[in-house]
């Protein structure tokens, strides 16, 4: 028969469960109430769940500005609108072919 462990094993998903429950206690106090329900949590396991948390918080739009440690400038784009669809056309079709159906008043697509 194989031999089981009864050893009470504890999952970090629940630990990190646990921590959520508590975002406002102090990580001792944390680690304390933890103990009191069985479960082995670290100053590290709060510090990181924590961290994590705020890193994703409002992942649905509303997450932390971009390029905040670059001035606050954020990212820069190439071009919006009808700029970017000119451009994606251009490496579509190429320069050249762009110019002449531009000097034919013709456009990609059109059939005379």
């Amino acid at each position: 028969m194989p031999k089981t462990s009864t050893k009470k094993t504890n999952t970090r998903g629940a630990a990190a469960a646990f921590v959520r429950t508590m975002p406002d206690a102090p990580a001792s106090g944390v680690i304390a109430a933890a103990a009191k329900q069985g479960i082995k949590v670290g100053t590290s396991l709060v510090y990181s769940t924590r961290a994590y948390d705020r890193r994703t918080q409002g992942k649905n739009g509303a997450g932390r500005a971009r390029g905040a440690g670059r001035g606050g400038r954020g990212r820069r784009r190439a071009g919006s609108g009808a700029e970017a669809q000119f451009k994606s056309l251009l490496v579509t079709i190429g320069v050249e072919r762009a110019r002449r159906a531009a000097r034919r008043g013709r456009f990609v697509g059109e059939r005379v």
